[in-house]
């Protein structure tokens, strides 16, 4: 068994950070919430796409991503119970440029993007009670499974295609 946790967000002080690199930039916030609570809001997207790209072909697919999560926390579970609410999202992109299916161009050929992401919202309350913890964890989100294409086939025609494969709400 392997559990996984994140730290809590720091409630002493705000604090704000960032990080720039040749695949993303990532912007993170923290500091307290009212009522003695502590928040963190983090985001980050990926721009590798975006540098690359006059370097290569409309039609050559390209991946990009796209993330983020807002937490806060309130409470200790050693006392009263700890409860934490959350969002997390994320967005996976792998698609060439709109430009490969530029009207009235005789040689353009089709833009096709495939797009694999969640949103996920919940709250974790906990309590110790003696040498137990009790742990509850509701949550519901989505996920996203979309392929897309556009193209045309003559000079005033277009064409859109956009398959939904997967679309779940999860309780």
């Amino acid at each position: 068994v392997v559990e996984l946790t994140s730290r809590k967000p720091r409630g002493d002080a705000y604090r704000i950070g960032g990080e720039v690199s040749l695949l993303h930039s990532q912007i993170d916030a923290e500091g307290p919430a009212p009522k003695g609570g502590a928040f963190l809001v983090s985001l980050r997207r990926s721009y590798l796409d975006v540098l690359i790209r006059p370097f290569l072909s409309a039609a050559d697919p390209l991946p990009s991503y796209t993330d983020g999560q807002i937490r806060g926390v309130w409470g200790d579970a050693a006392k009263k119970g700890e409860i934490a609410t959350y969002v997390i999202g994320s967005l996976d992109r792998i698609a060439n440029s709109e430009d490969a299916a530029k009207p009235r161009d005789p040689e353009s050929d089709e833009h096709v993007a495939a797009n694999l992401g969640f949103v996920r919202a919940g709250a974790i309350y906990k309590r110790k009670q003696g040498a137990s913890l009790l742990t509850l964890a509701p949550m519901v989100g989505t996920n996203i499974l979309t392929l897309y294409s556009k193209s045309y086939e003559g000079p005033n025609r277009d064409e859109l295609n956009e398959l939904d494969l997967t679309r779940h709400w999860y309780l």
